[in-house]
């Protein structure tokens, strides 16, 4: 069975810089967009994981988001775009 998202995780390193579009999940499950002037959150791709969500394998990206108290986020892969290959 194949992974969904492996032609993005294909394409990822660890250490490339990336950046995401960024949208707020109410308790409801709509999305909400974020102001425009804060649409696009950046990070350095830091490890990656493989989990199993209904039947289907997924693929995630763990990202070191910028900033001062930034911690590692798990994002789909296919949410990112590559800024810069490489950068650490």
């Amino acid at each position: 069975m194949s992974i969904f998202g492996e032609s993005m995780l294909k394409k990822l390193k660890i250490g490339d810089l990336v950046s995401w579009n960024r949208f707020v999940m109410l308790e409801d499950s709509y999305m909400m967009d974020v102001p425009p002037d804060k649409k696009r959150s950046f990070g350095v791709v830091v490890d990656f994981s493989i989990i199993e969500e209904g039947n289907r394998d997924v693929a995630y990206a763990i990202v070191l988001p910028t900033g001062k108290s930034a911690k590692p986020t798990k994002i789909f892969v296919m949410s990112l775009k590559i800024e810069s290959r490489n950068t650490i």
